[in-house]
């Protein structure tokens, strides 16, 4: 083990908050999530637009075979509005213990 293997731990229970994981037709487990809205700059016709994407850092280990379709809902949105989102595509691992997971908001 490096002496980098305990930092997903540390970055998830520091910055993190706690979220609901549920995998498309599973069960709904607690894992701690660091839920970033990304600013996405797109350049239209005739102006540069900005828009944000929500990106999801969490441990590898908690996330064991997620893919596209899975939700995510947010518990305790610090600004007290919980969102709920499915996650899709693309889903990154890192290879060092945390994956980054593209999220797109549900409405209703």
């Amino acid at each position: 083990m490096s002496i980098f293997g305990g930092l997903p731990d540390i970055f998830t229970e520091t910055l993190g908050e706690p979220v609901l994981y549920t995998p498309a037709g599973g069960l709904a487990v607690t894992i701690n999530a660091m839920v970033v809205d990304e600013p996405l700059l797109a350049n239209f016709e005739h102006a540069d637009q900005t828009a944000n994407k929500t990106v999801a850092y969490v441990r590898s280990d908690d996330v064991v075979g997620v893919k596209q379709g899975d939700g995510l809902v947010e518990t305790e949105n610090p600004v007290g509005v919980n969102r709920s989102f499915r996650i899709v595509e693309p889903i990154q691992p890192d290879g060092k213990g945390m994956t980054s997971l593209m999220l797109e908001l549900l409405e209703g």
